[in-house]
């Protein structure tokens, strides 16, 4: 890969504001990557929507679902729940383009990154740790390290707090690292 590998949460495009900004992002280089790690919307459409968008400027595009992908909205048309909700989106997903989270898994390995859940497991069999852990649903911007591992907060989050951090953020790269990622 010679691009960068980016992530992006927290999208929640149900916003028309937050679907401006999710419209309005480009890839740096043809070959960039992109984890969209949940919260994308709360209704399977706007789902399909972004991550349609998202896979038609990336590279390869990687999602896995937040809480608020798996809701039952009332306002939606989709009226699933629990798996039977998850397994059509991910299906939908998938022919958009996107991998899955466990479609990922195996790259996601090869790197060293990991999805936010996977950092308190043990790491056997595998005898290496994570270089970076991703995360969104705080709203807040920021990036640190423990003991050599960068945690990378990734969300776009809502109008109202981007008064607070200067507009709404785009993607944040994970790899390769640099002192700006992290």
């Amino acid at each position: 890969m010679t691009g960068a590998l980016l992530a992006w949460s927290d999208l929640q495009v149900g916003d028309a504001q937050c679907r401006d900004v999710v419209e309005a992002v480009r890839p740096r280089s043809v070959d960039d990557w992109l984890i969209v790690a949940g919260d994308v919307a709360e209704l399977a459409a706007d789902v399909e929507w972004a991550l349609g968008l998202l896979a038609g400027r990336f590279a390869k595009v990687g999602w896995t679902p937040g809480n608020h992908e798996l809701w039952t909205h009332p306002n939606d048309q989709v009226t699933l729940r629990g798996v039977q909700r998850y397994q059509p989106l991910l299906g939908a997903t998938r022919s958009l383009g996107t991998a899955s989270k466990a479609d990922g898994l195996a790259h996601a390995d090869e790197t060293g990154v990991v999805y936010s859940d996977e950092h308190l497991l043990r790491p056997d069999p595998y005898p290496t740790r994570a270089r970076a852990v991703v995360y969104g649903p705080l709203h807040i911007p920021r990036r640190v390290s423990y003991d050599g591992v960068r945690f990378i907060e990734s969300s776009v989050g809502y109008p109202l707090e981007w008064t607070f951090f200067g507009g709404p953020l785009g993607p944040r790269q994970v790899l390769p690292a640099t002192p700006e990622a992290g």
